[in-house]
């Protein structure tokens, strides 16, 4: 229904298609519609220049500029009014994501605090290739993907939680002694996501170890439900359907979501969902920084 009356706001006065914006208000049964008059994402967003000062990974990590002219920071550590989370990242074939991952990866590189180990069974280092001087154990087969799994479950959370609990801390924080752990699957459904990827992801995010799962689509028979709850922050790219952008994005936020309207011919342009974000912050759309 929301679509449809979008739809004919854009016609009454002569707007682009998916120039109408729906921002839900918070704990309401009501919304705002905003009329977009210049689509300023209609390519993508200049890079941000870095002012070559190492901040704490619990900063977040900038990689998007919204159709508001605001940059988008994702905050996966937590802080004072919201917990930590991992995150869901999800669109199809050359929506974006690849380029998202790069981005990230030179967020991190940037930190003083945080470490990334990545896997991708699909394209090997092809992804990486730009970037792998800043990963620090990268799993290119199922065998080696296995291997880092297994190692996070039974002794990196161990270990980790083992060291926060000897200096009375209750989860990771900037300054522990510990760098933030970011574990990175690229084309997460090609390793069949189980009972191993469920368990880290239950008990990761108090010891410092953050998830970042990126895949094609994110139905059930690719991603775990029990799984499933531990993301609470998502950046969807294009996507087939709607039905696919739902399955990481909130109703609220797919309600009014244009993801299915970009498909592959956006690239970078997505919705970003995380707990640090404010509620008009989560249904606009954004596109990813452009670097060569």
């Amino acid at each position: 229904q929301i679509r449809s009356v979008l739809g004919k706001v854009e016609a009454a006065v002569g707007a682009m298609r998916g120039a109408a914006r729906v921002i839900p208000r918070p704990r309401s049964n009501e919304a705002d519609i905003i009329l977009v008059k210049k689509d300023i994402l209609k390519t993508s967003p200049p890079d941000m220049p870095w002012d070559r000062q190492r901040r704490s990974f619990a900063d977040g990590m900038t990689t998007v500029m919204s159709e508001m002219g605001v940059t988008i920071t994702v905050c996966l550590a937590g802080g004072k009014e919201f917990g930590p989370t991992n995150l869901q990242v999800m669109g199809m074939t050359r929506a974006g994501k690849s380029h998202f991952f790069r981005l990230a990866v030179r967020e991190i590189s940037r930190t003083n605090d945080a470490v990334l180990w990545v896997i991708d069974v699909a394209k090997g280092a092809q992804t990486i290739g730009p970037v792998q001087n800043a990963i620090d154990w990268f799993a290119g087969s199922k065998d080696e993907a296995t291997a880092m799994l297994t190692c996070i479950r039974t002794d990196v959370i161990r270990e980790r939680g083992q060291y926060l609990a000897d200096r009375g801390l209750d989860e990771w924080v900037p300054g522990c002694g510990l760098a933030a752990l970011v574990g990175w699957v690229e084309e997460a459904a090609q390793i069949k996501l189980g009972t191993l990827f469920t368990r880290i992801s239950e008990t990761c995010l108090s010891t410092g170890v953050f998830l970042v799962n990126s895949m094609q689509r994110a139905s059930h028979d690719n991603m775990p439900t029990s799984a499933r709850a531990q993301f609470g922050a998502a950046v969807c790219f294009g996507v087939n359907s709607s039905t696919d952008s739902g399955f990481v994005l909130s109703e609220e936020v797919n309600a009014v979501a244009i993801a299915d309207q970009w498909k592959a011919s956006k690239q970078g342009a997505c919705y970003v969902e995380a707990p640090n974000l404010s509620e008009e912050m989560k249904g606009l759309p954004g596109r990813t920084f452009w670097v060569e």
